[in-house]
Parts: C-alpha cells; sequence; structure tokens
C-alpha cells in the first residue's frame, strides 16, 4: 500500500477501504491512495483530477476505485448524486461513476503515451 498508512484518507469510508486493500489484496497487487493526475489533450486545455485508490497488478492490469462515504442516494428525475453523513446532512456529489471512467482513462492515456510502455499491458478497470 503506497503510502503504508491512512493519513491521505479524505473521509472514514476511505479509511475503511484502505484498511480492506491493505489487509486483504492478495500478492502482487499494489494499492496507490489518492493519485492526483493533471492531464491536457490535444485542442483542449490542461484537466485534473484525482482518484480515491489504483490497485495494480503486473500481469492483470490496474482498476482505480472512487470512494463515497455516508448513505449515497441518486435522483433519476434530475440525475444528481448526494451523500447523507451521520449528522444527517445531506449534501450533492459528483457522479462517481463519472469520477471512475474519467481517471481510470486519464491513466490509461498516460501509460499509452509513455515511451517503452508494453501495449498490451491490461486491462483497465473502475469501481465505486
Amino acid at each position: 500500500m503506497i503510502p503504508v498508512d491512512d493519513r491521505l484518507a479524505a473521509s472514514d469510508g476511505e479509511r475503511k477501504v484502505f484498511w480492506a486493500l491493505r489487509d486483504g489484496l492478495p500478492d502482487g497487487w499494489t494499492a496507490l491512495q489518492s493519485v492526483c493526475w493533471l492531464q491536457r489533450r490535444p485542442g483542449d486545455a490542461a484537466s485534473d483530477g484525482e482518484a480515491d485508490f489504483v490497485l495494480v497488478h503486473p500481469a492483470l492490469g490496474a482498476l482505480v476505485i472512487e470512494v463515497k462515504g455516508g448513505e449515497i442516494r441518486f435522483d433519476s428525475r434530475t440525475g444528481e448524486w448526494s451523500s447523507r453523513n451521520r449528522g444527517g446532512r445531506v449534501h450533492p456529489i459528483k457522479d462517481p461513476f463519472r469520477q471512475g471512467v474519467r481517471s481510470k482513462n486519464a491513466l490509461r492515456r498516460y501509460l499509452e503515451n509513455t515511451p517503452r510502455w508494453p501495449r498490451s499491458w491490461g486491462p483497465f478497470g473502475h469501481a465505486v
């Protein structure tokens, strides 16, 4: 696990996932916590983002994990996501699936444009 402690965890949910991954991942996997990225695609302005966790395995590929805590809700009429914390406060959140897909694709594009990166390495996945 990189880092080796949960100091980058932004929420109780991320701390729980940190400890579950640290204690439960099989050999061969590496977990990276709070992976920030900045990327510019041709013709676009630079965009930045962050993946809560990225799991990598030399033979099995990579999995980007987006973690949300509290009671998560999706309103299918409006397309809006929200979270209710322990105190009962409801606040809007970003679509966790879009966040995971965006981070996964940014990681894949970065690696595919890295010289000597093995083109056959993968697959890349995302999870919430």
